[in-house]
């Protein structure tokens, strides 16, 4: 029943009032907290466009990936190379489209002359790139300290 209940939720997203019916529906359960945990998490993630998640996966899949060929290819001593080789990659792209690699002078000039969209196009890919890549380097150290 929880999960019908919860499949339901989901699709009243659209208006507030909505919401707060739902909720002083919710906290007469045991789970409540669960609940109010989801409903936020499905906020932020509407909130970001709903691609956090995706992007996400996408560095699990090419961390998966890199480290199948690493095996296939140089065995289990150093199957963290392609998978840290990719983090590394998708984090330094992260770091450079994000402009925190100027001075400050230069920080401030770029801020004063983008726009406001071009200021959240910035953000975006920067938050996407750095969520397919932080995947790959968690992978790549875990495979590092217990196989090594």
């Amino acid at each position: 029943m929880n999960q019908l209940i919860l499949i339901k939720l989901t699709g009243c997203f659209n208006t507030t009032r909505r919401l707060s019916i739902w909720r002083s529906f919710f906290t007469k359960w045991q789970d409540s907290a669960v609940i109010e945990t989801y409903v936020i998490l499905r906020r932020i993630n509407k909130s970001r466009g709903g691609y956090s998640l995706r992007y996400f996966l996408i560095g699990v899949l090419l961390s998966v990936i890199g480290v199948l060929v690493s095996l296939a290819v140089w065995g289990i001593d150093k199957a963290y190379f392609i998978s840290g080789g990719i983090g590394l990659f998708f984090i330094g792209i992260s770091m450079v489209v994000s402009g925190s690699m100027v001075s400050g002078d230069q920080m401030r000039a770029n801020f004063a002359t983008e726009s406001a969209e071009d200021r959240r196009n910035r953000n975006s890919v920067t938050f996407r790139t750095a969520l397919i890549g932080i995947p790959n380097l968690v992978i790549a150290f875990l495979i590092y300290f217990f196989f090594k």
